[in-house]
């Protein structure tokens, strides 16, 4: 369970497993954040045992303290030098603010949390039920985001096999959620058939060149000039759309003028009335 759940992988994943995991004990032991219980950092069952073994610690260090100034018999001397008694009571006290606290966050949260604070499901565990306990292409298709360390072992076969009967149907059908990112999160080693690995591959490419291109032009245009382009194009289309409107009710009050005698002259302004609508859109 060394490794951490982003897909990383080689000496930088190593190393960024070991700085991640070493992290989230230090700032659990010294900070007790609740979000760190979650089982991708220290586990429930490990957050809950830090919490209580630093408030023992913290007792046993009060009072080392408080006998070591006893057997000095006043020998130690010095500015900061603070009464033994006064820093036992104040560790006790802060103790059992920190203990009620912790208590009243577990009265005050919904019953079905209380398990996460004594929970020992691995981030191995966790990230096999995301496909183990769902039904759904798109709860499963989760399983890609963690690191392939946590799940291929295991259920690596059963992960494959699933992919490669639901991945043609994806490719074909184009479903909302199968976006070409979450296609290029998919292991090549996984897919079978040499189709359907030239077929993604493909998309990949695709994708990569389209993300390049947005990136070159939001890089060569200024998002100032972005706006202004954007605004510019705003502006004209309604001026477009008011010139149509104003022509086809120039059209209309001249066919009405023409079903009163006019004849075939209208015609012909009819069609003048027209071209010059037709002018104005484009300018």
């Amino acid at each position: 369970d060394f490794w951490y759940w982003m897909p990383i992988y080689g000496p930088i994943g190593l190393f960024l497993s070991f700085m991640a995991r070493s992290a989230s004990k230090v700032i659990c032991d010294w900070t007790a954040v609740v979000q760190l219980r979650h089982p991708n950092e220290v586990g429930g069952a490990f957050f809950s045992a830090s919490f209580f073994i630093t408030i023992i610690l913290g007792m046993v260090a009060a009072d080392g303290y408080k006998r070591r100034e006893d057997n000095s018999n006043g020998d130690i001397q010095g500015e900061y030098q603070i009464d033994e008694n006064v820093v036992f009571y104040m560790m006790c006290g802060i103790c059992l603010c920190t203990t009620l606290s912790y208590a009243a966050l577990l009265l005050s949260i919904k019953r079905k949390y209380l398990t996460t604070f004594i929970s020992t499901t691995t981030s191995n565990e966790m990230a096999q039920s995301v496909f183990l306990d769902n039904n759904d292409d798109v709860n499963k298709f989760a399983i890609f985001g963690d690191n392939t360390h946590k799940w291929k072992y295991k259920i690596g076969e059963d992960v494959k096999i699933w992919l490669n009967e639901r991945l043609p149907n994806w490719l074909d059908e184009h479903p909302d959620w199968f976006t070409d990112k979450r296609m290029s999160i998919i292991p090549e080693e996984m897919i079978m058939d040499q189709e359907l690995l030239k077929r993604v591959r493909l998309k990949n490419v695709q994708w990569v060149v389209e993300e390049e291109r947005r990136g070159s032009i939001s890089m060569i245009v200024p998002s100032s000039r972005r706006k202004s382009i954007s605004k510019s194009r705003k502006q004209r289309d309604s001026r477009s759309l008011r010139s149509i409107e104003e022509g086809l009710k120039e059209i209309s009050s001249e066919a009405d003028k023409s079903s009163e005698g006019k004849g075939g002259a209208t015609s012909s302004e009819d069609t003048g009335l027209e071209k010059s609508c037709y002018k104005e859109e484009i300018v």
